[in-house]
């Protein structure tokens, strides 16, 4: 009797047992303890009954429906003969349905197996996960796993970072090309391998590149198309000022020197004794930080020491352009500054000490400041330590922003001849807070290079704007604002192939390449491990027997309410009688 009962809340049935144990140890010392002895052992048998069926309630009981072995096979591509097999060798009057693309509605009721690479995830909330179990398909063979930089900036570089399986040991080599010219390739062996490929991004558009992989003789086994929106580079007027020139703000002002970028320095060697430094633009006057010099500046990098030497002018100029044309502001931050209380429009974040030894993951030998940056509401962590602490955040300021860093020495990447490891911490950084870069922004999510047509897919939409100014192509998509945030969210449906573009109020637009037929190994590997995880574990059936598989439905709970308003009732009334 009890195979055809089980708890669908599993996770919380010890702090249920706990807390009705803790209950029923109190009920029956108040029993033992009262007076009237009179009809203790019904009373401890209704308060056991009045504990039990809540505990049964909240853990939600539920029942086999019935042990039919009429269970339904539901062919996946690349599902295993054998599977499928030894399935009707223990289940005589098992049914096949055969699936490709489109959901049959009418399998919503059924009991039984998902074979192959399984259904497609936006379907799955339509399948009951506790009716079936997915049995995965053949071994697979390609590219399985591969993140990269869909938008790069001019001179960037292009790497991609992925993962090959293999269920063959002869090697292989894998090729980042475009328009037919090999770019990088790597080579492979094994059956399961991590790889990488470089490039850099020369001119700005829209470029398909190719992923392919090719036998040692040559022979073409995958081609995927990569798609790559290259940006054009913008660059920016950035003015620093600085108490001293330390060698942190040395380098970086070097290097956004050599990206082209139009960078002003002002150096205070003394009391009201500057020294002025000017790369790719003409000299200006730098002595006071006035709203005409500001109207031209897009980024103000600053130590704190020399930000609480500005006036009370300087800084009115200073935070009227930061609320009025999108002025970035970078903080440089020193020990008095990281312990102060905040007060003024520069104290956007809240600093807490941590003593203990942090580190970057990828560049272990940068030091970090013993602190890491709480999280206000409008905080939006930009560089985070190996232990998830947020050591480089920005914040939100008008129409422009503030950052800060708890980076210490990080030009000894650039020292020791990892300067393209530098270049790319400092550009995540600096970029979230240059000017115009959080005016707008859409974004459609996908974690496969390509998209699907006739699949839905999410698109977020980072504006201040009535949704009234944002629809452009998106007039049949209505548009949900999320919850104390700048954020629009929106489900949209690609149908044309190649390339398409969405756009806000023909100002942003992000571009996104559409193709059914690539990177399928990719989409069977993403799809079997959803499938996975949304009917449990995968089970193995080869040579063992599949465990029986029941539909479940909730017990009656008519049944188990009437049962605990009965006892809560009796043990209410029966002190009155």
């Amino acid at each position: 009797m009890i195979d055809h009962l089980r708890i669908f809340h599993i996770e919380w049935l010890w702090p249920v047992v706990i807390v009705s144990s803790i209950l029923f140890i109190g009920l029956v010392i108040k029993e033992v303890i009262r007076k009237n002895k009179r009809q203790v052992l019904f009373r401890i048998f209704f308060s056991v009954l009045m504990i039990a069926t809540t505990s049964f309630l909240i853990l939600q009981l539920q029942v086999s429906k019935h042990h039919s072995y009429n269970y339904v096979a539901i062919l996946t591509p690349d599902f295993k003969e054998s599977q499928l097999d030894s399935l009707i060798a223990l289940y005589p009057k098992l049914k096949k349905l055969a699936i490709s693309a489109d959901f049959p509605q009418n399998i919503t009721n059924d009991a039984g197996f998902i074979l192959g690479n399984g259904i497609a995830i936006h379907d799955l909330n339509k399948m009951n996960p506790s009716s079936f179990q997915f049995l995965s398909g053949n071994p697979l063979n390609g590219v399985v796993k591969l993140n990269y930089n869909k938008s790069p900036i001019e001179e960037e570089s292009i790497e991609l970072i992925g993962r090959f399986h293999d269920q063959t040991n002869y090697s292989k080599k894998i090729y980042l090309e475009l328009d037919g010219i090999v770019l990088d390739s790597a080579l492979l062996k094994g059956k399961n391998q991590a790889f990488r490929l470089n490039s850099k991004a020369h001119s700005s558009g829209d470029f398909i590149y190719s992923v392919v992989c090719k036998d040692s003789i040559g022979n073409v086994i995958t081609a995927d198309p990569l798609p790559v929106t290259i940006l054009k580079k913008k660059l920016k007027h950035i003015l620093f000022i600085n108490q001293f020139p330390t060698f942190e703000i040395k380098y970086l002002k070097n290097y956004l020197s050599e990206e082209g970028h139009q960078v002003l320095v002002r150096n205070e060697l003394s009391a009201n004794k500057f020294k002025f430094e000017f790369y790719n633009t003409q000299a200006k006057s730098l002595r006071y930080v006035n709203t005409d010099l500001l109207s031209i500046i897009d980024l103000v990098i600053v130590d704190s020491e020399s930000l609480n030497k500005l006036s009370n002018s300087e800084l009115l100029a200073l935070k009227n352009a930061m609320s009025k044309q999108g002025l970035g502001l970078f903080i440089f931050p020193d020990e008095n500054y990281l312990k102060r209380k905040p007060s003024r429009i520069w104290d956007a974040f809240s600093f807490i000490a941590w003593p203990e030894n942090q580190a970057l993951k990828q560049y272990t030998s940068i030091e970090i400041a013993p602190y890491k940056i709480n999280h206000g509401l409008l905080t939006t962590p930009l560089v985070k330590s190996e232990k998830g602490n947020t050591i480089a955040a920005a914040n939100n300021v008008g129409k422009g922003k503030i950052g800060t860093s708890l980076i210490r020495n990080s030009y000894y990447l650039w020292l020791s001849g990892q300067k393209k490891e530098y270049k790319k911490l400092w550009n995540e950084v600096i970029s979230a807070v240059m000017s115009e870069s959080y005016d707008q922004s859409v974004e459609l999510i996908n974690s496969e290079p390509v998209f699907s047509s006739n699949i839905p897919y999410k698109l977020v939409i980072d504006s201040n704007k009535d949704s009234s100014n944002l629809t452009n192509q998106l007039h049949d998509f209505p548009l949900v604002k999320e919850l104390y945030s700048r954020k629009w969210t929106t489900m949209i449906w690609p149908e044309n192939h190649a390339w398409n573009n969405i756009a806000i109020a023909d100002t942003v637009r992000t571009s996104y390449f559409v193709n059914d037929n690539s990177w399928d190994v990719m989409k069977a590997f993403k799809k079997r491990q959803a499938n996975s995880v949304y009917f449990a574990k995968q089970q193995a059936i080869e040579n063992n027997i599949v465990k029986e598989n029941i539909k479940w439905e909730d017990a009656n709970y008519w049944l188990l309410f009437c049962l605990f308003i009965l006892s809560a009732g009796y043990l209410w009334l029966e002190p009155k009688l």
